[in-house]
């Protein structure tokens, strides 16, 4: 029934639209084949219900004969590349902004580092004040901005009475954003247009590699992380968010990390029982991120764009003195990007 369910001619699919014109429910559930043919290289079955008649390609045939040749049909064949500082130092995951604004291949190879290792960088834009409206045309590039109570842009500058403390001078610590957000962003770019002030490394740490090796070595901290569920809130400036997830989601088949949430600064009170349990992982995590071996720590240039995968890359960014440091923020559903991504490789695979 499943393959009636899913006949792709006109009669059972809108050719304009490309989507069903019926409801799987209304199938019967005792249809069965009546008929089968082969022509022109797809296979025809007539149906036990009003001889209904459906036409399947031998391409969509095979795209569906696994899990895994689906999984490669849809282009969601490309697994996490783990890394960590030194093998991330050593993978070339910039491109120009030129070529990237230009070219779809750019684009494609933005869209692939993401998917492989959750961080990009994209050089050589324009910089300064004059350059303010840059990030939204660029980040467009890959979809549409994910607008927040921030606002669709923001800017990342040290000012008084700050609301985060994203907006001051002081260290910001590993984290991910938004995190109390029913759905988190799943890109984050941050642009810098000025920056001429001592200090303020940026700080990227692949979660995935950490959360991989406690499940090597610490597996029943790894299996409290994927359980116990973690109180993010933010209740500030005339709002109120929060949610509650585990630090480490797995896919429900697989079992491979989907998505790590760790955002200390934006956490609030535990409620859960087994918080004891949880301290002791949650420190192990802790402090394998706060290895140098995992660490890769930059300092932005002006003109220099830093993109992310919010789901699963962490950021800091270190204290700085005093003068220009201006960067500018956005964030994309990871939808979009995964959209992209897949009608880029769609082209190259052709």
């Amino acid at each position: 029934m499943s393959r009636r369910s899913r006949n792709p001619i006109n009669e059972c699919v809108n050719p304009s639209t490309t989507q069903k014109t019926f409801n799987t429910g209304d199938i019967e559930l005792t249809v069965r084949p009546e008929a089968l043919r082969v022509i022109n290289n797809s296979l025809e079955v007539i149906w036990s219900d009003n001889h209904h008649r459906s036409v399947y390609p031998a391409a969509l045939l095979a795209a569906y004969t696994s899990r895994e040749a689906a999984t490669k049909y849809r282009y969601n064949d490309q697994q996490p590349i783990m890394w960590d500082a030194a093998a991330i130092t050593n993978v070339p995951i910039s491109v120009d902004h030129k070529m990237f604004m230009e070219h779809e291949s750019t684009v494609n190879t933005v869209t692939q580092h993401l998917t492989k290792y959750g961080l990009c960088f994209i050089n050589n834009c324009p910089a300064g004040s004059k350059a303010e409206s840059q990030l939204q045309i660029l980040a467009q590039r890959i979809g549409p901005l994910k607008n927040t109570f921030y606002g669709p842009t923001w800017n990342v500058r040290a000012v008084e009475s700050a609301k985060n403390v994203a907006y001051t001078n002081v260290d910001l610590d590993l984290h991910m954003d938004l995190l109390y957000y029913e759905s988190p962003p799943g890109l984050q770019f941050l642009y810098c247009l000025e920056n001429q002030v001592d200090g303020g490394a940026s700080v990227f740490v692949d979660s995935f590699t950490a959360a991989e090796i406690m499940r090597s070595q610490y597996p029943e901290e790894f299996r409290i992380l994927c359980d116990y569920l973690v109180d993010f809130k933010y209740e500030n400036d005339g709002v109120y968010y929060h949610q509650a997830r585990p630090t480490f989601v797995l896919n429900n088949q697989t079992k491979l990390l989907e998505y790590v949430n760790y955002s200390p600064p934006f956490q609030g009170i535990q409620v859960s029982s087994g918080f004891s349990q949880y301290h002791k992982a949650i420190s192990i995590f802790a402090k394998l991120i706060s290895q140098d071996s995992l660490r890769h720590e930059l300092v932005l240039k002006e003109g220099q764009c830093v993109i992310f995968n919010n789901r699963r890359t962490l950021h800091a960014r270190k204290s700085f003195g005093s003068g220009k440091r201006w960067l500018k923020g956005a964030y994309c559903d990871i939808d979009a990007m995964w959209s992209r991504h897949r009608t880029g490789e769609r082209e190259l695979r052709a």
